[in-house]
This record gives structure tokens, C-alpha cells and sequence, in this order.
């Protein structure tokens, strides 16, 4: 295999050529041989300027994984509501302190010596959380591809790896902030929707019980949620439930330009047709694990419900890129890329999520 001059190198000989030249030209008089002296020089050095840092074979891997730190997103809408934490990454993890309770406000409270305004002590507690790691799968692509620092030709194979990420980490993400407490699943209360396996369908009356059970407020037991600012994200069969139920849906329901779901009694309304499915055991609604294959006989679809800030989501800035040359390939010639990202999307605290299950008929 050819042997690489090394960079340096390369420039070193150009500079002492250019300075010859200069002093020849100096010497004959002749300042044109000087402007072609520098001319050479620009010529030879601005491009090598321009491309940036590449490794030794010649892949431009700061430039790749820059780009991909930039084009990650959490892309759904509902996620997007979801604050970031991403400065508190260290070391592919997140540490977040769980709040204390709210202070009591007093109203009109006498205030001396004897009674002075009382006082607690907040403790916060260091909650450390892993992100989840995630590995693409390689794909092979060209040699002018792998090394070209042309966004253009980088963007076709980024794309690929980058929608591959977002979907995982938005199933991930739905599947993280399902609930798993009894207290905060609830069922719909619906006809049967009179699919194979027959299920209750959501209805408009079970958007407005999760909107009384999120308003609760603390001291009567419930999560307290702030007014409007619940989102719901329907499983797609729910939505086809309302469209069903309501024939005046896209007109009232939806905005006929974007697409978009309108509000509804104080909820913010998504679509995602990837949330968490669970199964009943014993009368308790258990979460299927991440992942887990599809069985159409026990499965039952939900839609999430959630209090954005209750939820946190974080992305590492230090991803990784694993290739390999079509030189170090023999058998197939080929070049191949992939990619590590670790993210997460997670809870906070519990009673910002709840979910409602579409039980059997």
C-alpha cells in the first residue's frame, strides 16, 4: 500500500520552495517571480486551511460529530416541550436534586418574639441517572463520501443515523415516562371499538375525568397540576376513536392546514403512535418491558399524560463515530460508519405522569 507523505511535510517543502523563489526573485530583480512565489504558497495552503482536522486516513471525524451534535433532537413535538439538562451531563450521567415541597405561604400571619414566621429545612437529594446509550447500525458508504468534508455529501448519511436516533429515543422516551404506579393508570370508558381483539375506545368524557384527576390539588391527595398546561399524547387509535365517535372531528378537533390536534379542556393534544403498551396481571396494568415483542392477544395500547416539567431530557455532547477504511476491508471493499449517542428523557417526579390504559371489552 502507498505510504501518506505526512502534512507537515508537505507544507514545510512548499514554505522553503516559496522562500527560494522570493530570494531568487530579489536577486534577478524580477517581482513577478515574487507574486508567483506567493501565489504558490496560497494555493497550496488555503485548501489544506480549509478542510480542517482529519485523521491520518484521511476521515474528517471532529467535523462529522460536530454536525451530529447539532442535528440531534428530541423530534417530536411533545418532547421538544420537555426542559433540557444537557450542561448537567458528566461522564454519560445526569445528576438532578428532587425539589422539597413548596413552602406554606401564610396570610395575615402575626408576627413577634413569641411567634415568629416558622421555618423547614429543604434536604435535596443527588439523584444520579445513566444515559442511555445508543448504537446505530453501520452502514457502508462510499470513500468519497466517508472523507468528504462537503456538508451536502455528509448530511445523506447523517440523516440516516440521525432519524434512526430520534425515533429510538422517542419510543424510549414514551416507554420512560409511562407510569407504572396503579394510582396513576386509568382506563377508558368507551363502546367497544370492535377491532379483532376488542378494547374500550377513549371518548371525550375520559379526557375531561384526566383533566379532575390532574387538577386535584395536593392537600386532597392529587398531583396538583397547573391549569392548560397538561399535554396528552394520544395513541393513534384513540384518535381514530374520536374520529369515530365525532363526525364533526376535523373540523373541531383538528386544524385542517397543519394537521395539528386543537386543544382540548385544558390539555395540550399530540399524536404518537408508539407509546407504551401494558398487559393485565391479576387485575394490575403491568408495562411491558422496552421492547418486547408484540402479542395481539394480551396488549393493551395507551396514551400518555404528562406535566412537561415534571420530565427532564439531556443529551451527551461527546458522541462517537466508529469507521472503517475500504482499505482495512479486503473481502468487501467497502467502507462503514456508525454511531454512538447517549440520551435520555425521563421523570422528574411520578405524579407528572399518567396513563390511560384501553382495557378488553
Amino acid at each position: 500500500m502507498k505510504r501518506k507523505t505526512p502534512l507537515l511535510l508537505i507544507i514545510a517543502a512548499f514554505v522553503l520552495f516559496a522562500t527560494q523563489l522570493a530570494f531568487v526573485a530579489e536577486a534577478l530583480g524580477k517581482s513577478q517571480l515574487g507574486i508567483l512565489a506567493a501565489m504558490l504558497l496560497l494555493y497550496f495552503l488555503l485548501p489544506l486551511r480549509k478542510t480542517g482536522i482529519q485523521t491520518n486516513e484521511g476521515v474528517y471525524v471532529e467535523a462529522w460529530l460536530g454536525e451530529l451534535v447539532k442535528r440531534f433532537r428530541f423530534q417530536r413535538s411533545w418532547l421538544s416541550m420537555i426542559p433540557r439538562y444537557d450542561q448537567h451531563v458528566r461522564n454519560k450521567v445526569i445528576h438532578l436534586v428532587d425539589v422539597g415541597a413548596d413552602p406554606e405561604v401564610f396570610i395575615n400571619l402575626a408576627i413577634d418574639d413569641n411567634n415568629p414566621v416558622p421555618t423547614s429545612t429543604r434536604v435535596d437529594a443527588d439523584i444520579p441517572i445513566s444515559l442511555d446509550r445508543m448504537d446505530t447500525e453501520n452502514t457502508r458508504v462510499s470513500l468519497t463520501e466517508l472523507r468528504a468534508i462537503s456538508y451536502d455529501k455528509m448530511a445523506v448519511t447523517l440523516d440516516l443515523h440521525m432519524n434512526a436516533l430520534s425515533d429510538k429515543a422517542a419510543k424510549r422516551a414514551a416507554w420512560r415516562l409511562a407510569a407504572t404506579d396503579q394510582n396513576y393508570i386509568k382506563t377508558t370508558t368507551g363502546n367497544s371499538d370492535g377491532r379483532t381483539v376488542a378494547k374500550k375506545r377513549i371518548t371525550p368524557d375520559d379526557l375531561v375525568m384526566m383533566s379532575e384527576v390532574v387538577a386535584a390539588p395536593y392537600d386532597e391527595g392529587g398531583p396538583d397540576w397547573p391549569e392548560g398546561e397538561g399535554v396528552a399524547v394520544l395513541d393513534f387509535r384513540h384518535v381514530a376513536d374520536l374520529q369515530k365517535l365525532d363526525q364533526h372531528f376535523d373540523k373541531q378537533w383538528r386544524n385542517a392546514q397543519t394537521g395539528e390536534l386543537f386543544p382540548y379542556n385544558g390539555w395540550k393534544i399530540m399524536k404518537f403512535n408508539r407509546n407504551a403498551k401494558y398487559t393485565k396481571v391479576d387485575d394490575a396494568y403491568v408495562l411491558k418491558a422496552f421492547g418486547a415483542a408484540a402479542d395481539e392477544a394480551n396488549d393493551l395500547h395507551s396514551s400518555l399524560f404528562f406535566l412537561p416539567q415534571r420530565a427532564f431530557a439531556a443529551a451527551d455532547a461527546a458522541p462517537e463515530m466508529f469507521y472503517r477504511m475500504a482499505t482495512n476491508d479486503p473481502e468487501l471493499r467497502s467502507n462503514t460508519v456508525g454511531f454512538r449517542h447517549w440520551n435520555i428523557v425521563a421523570k422528574k417526579k411520578a405524579d407528572g405522569f399518567f396513563q390511560l390504559v384501553s382495557d378488553k371489552v
